[in-house]
């Protein structure tokens, strides 16, 4: 894959769909390019996921598109089934796409833990028909559980939950 990094400064999020990828130089001094990607109005490093402000300026970018097949992970749009609301073990979601597909999780998303269990306490809600944008990986750990490195609502269907998984018109 030949890339040439084109633009520089600040990203202009706005103008990229979510999970969008890019491929950056963040200054003279830097080791080397680095793999970041959209995540709301920020951009998340893809090896730590550490959030980079969206007023970051690049001596160098480009949007790219990165999958391997060797990817452990996957993006799916999930529904929550079951959250323990006390821990980020043990939440049920299924496949939007594959309602078949149920996956028992640990949540590994630092920051959604900090919201959700830390500063949150008490001002979150989830909802049945709750769908969420997650970045899980393809095969459970040992213990069984998927693990979700990244996690977002992005949308309660409830109508549609209720027609899905309750049979209801």
């Amino acid at each position: 894959m030949d890339i040439k990094l084109t633009n520089t400064g600040v990203i202009p999020l706005d103008d990229f769909p979510e999970n969008q990828q890019f491929l950056v130089v963040s200054g003279i001094n830097s080791i080397g390019p680095v793999l970041l990607y959209k995540c709301g109005n920020v951009l998340k490093n893809i090896s730590n996921f550490h959030s980079i402000p969206n007023t970051q300026k690049f001596l160098a970018w480009e949007p790219i598109n990165v999958e391997h097949y060797f990817s452990p992970y996957v993006t799916k749009d999930l529904w929550l089934i079951s959250p323990d609301l006390f821990k980020p073990t043990g939440w049920v979601f299924k496949d939007y796409a594959n309602p078949e597909k149920e996956y028992v999780c640990e949540i590994r998303d630092k920051e959604f833990i900090e919201r959700w269990f830390k500063t949150g306490a008490g001002q979150f809600s989830c909802s049945c028909g709750d769908v969420y944008s997650a970045t899980i990986n393809n095969t459970p750990n040992d213990d069984g559980l998927h693990e979700i490195i990244r996690l977002c609502h992005i949308a309660n269907k409830a109508e549609i939950f209720a027609k899905t998984f309750l049979g209801r018109e």
